[in-house]
């Protein structure tokens, strides 16, 4: 589906800054809430000192996993904590009820297609035969 988009609309980093320049413009004292505090201390205690002294001999697609779960943690975060900040319980139960909703969608089908080809994602992570697991 997004063969047609551009790189960058398929990457988290493209939302995340959607997301926080939503929250800056819309809702700013966001940022000052306690948690959000200390997801920003431990982004710039792990992502910038550590990588920068410990983990120098990371290699880059670690380094770029660990960019990309800072920001699927601080998305997350802050979207929580923007529906406590409002106090619109609603809002998240409606957005929680969704979420279980299509995570049982996906459950189903994950067992719906095992049942049609049980190497189904062996062969998608391009082992087209199974047969070093067969051994």
């Amino acid at each position: 589906m997004q063969k047609n988009l551009p790189a960058y609309v398929g990457s988290p980093h493209f939302y995340a800054a959607i997301w926080f320049a939503s929250v800056l413009f819309f809702y700013s004292r966001l940022v000052f809430q306690k948690y959000i505090l200390y997801l920003l201390l431990y982004g710039l205690v792990f992502m910038v000192a550590l990588l920068n002294t410990l983990w120098v001999e990371m290699s880059e697609w670690n380094k770029t996993n660990l960019l990309e779960e800072y920001y699927i943690l601080s998305v997350g975060l802050t979207i929580i904590m923007y529906f406590i900040v409002r106090k619109d319980y609603e809002g998240l139960a409606w957005l929680v009820k969704w979420a279980l909703i299509f995570i049982g969608i996906t459950a189903i089908m994950s067992i719906y297609s095992a049942s049609i080809n049980p190497m189904y994602a062996r062969n998608m992570l391009g082992n087209h035969n199974g047969s070093q697991y067969m051994n």
